[in-house]
Order: C-alpha cells, then structure tokens, then sequence
C-alpha cells in the first residue's frame, strides 16, 4: 500500500461535541508526499488509513522524538506529528485533553487461557 490519508477528529470533551472527520493529508510512499508533517492539537484523534479501503493501516508502528511523534509504515516515516507530547509549557497535560493517536498493529490477540 503506498497511499495513505491522514484524518483527523476534534472532541470538545466539555461539551461532549465532535466535529467531522478532517482530511490532514496524502502520503504516497512512491511518489511526490512521502513524509507529511503536521502540529498536533489538543483534543484531536489522528489516523492513518489506507486510501483505497479506508482502513486503519495495518502493521505500522510510533516511535517517539522528543515532542513528536513519529508515524512509520511500509518501513518509511510518514507521518510526524510535531508537539504530540506535552511538556512543561504545553497547554494541555498527558491524562487530560492531549492528542492521540489509532494504530492497527495487525497482531492478533490469542486467548490466554
């Protein structure tokens, strides 16, 4: 899969509202976009889904760069969400109103027992 769309969804947890899905952007792994660079926002749910099926794209995986959190896929960083991780200065903290992220492994869980 080398076409992947970035969308993104706002949830104003205050007043229980969500605004649409936004398309943030392409990233084509064979062609011109192969990194798309965005500022991460708070209150926002990003993910990564195949163009075509509109799936979550599978067997990708984060890494984490100082504020940022780096989207990699098909072996390539494509994405990188700058100020994904609150520091001192940010104006939202990690348990409350802080970005995240929806990601599909492709593992799957076997039963314990």
């Amino acid at each position: 899969m080398s076409k992947m769309v970035l969308l993104s969804v706002y949830l104003d947890n205050g007043n229980q509202q969500r605004e649409a899905e936004k398309n943030l952007g392409l990233v084509n792994t064979r062609g011109g976009t192969q990194l798309l660079q965005i500022k991460g926002k708070a209150n926002t749910i990003y993910r990564l889904v195949d163009e075509q099926t509109g799936q979550v794209v599978k067997k990708q995986f984060l890494l984490l760069k100082g504020k940022k959190l780096q989207v990699v896929a098909n072996q390539t960083t494509v994405v990188e969400i700058d100020n994904f991780f609150p520091d001192a200065r940010s104006s939202y903290g990690p348990d409350k109103d802080a970005p995240a992220y929806v990601v599909d492994t492709g593992i799957q869980s076997q039963p314990l027992w």
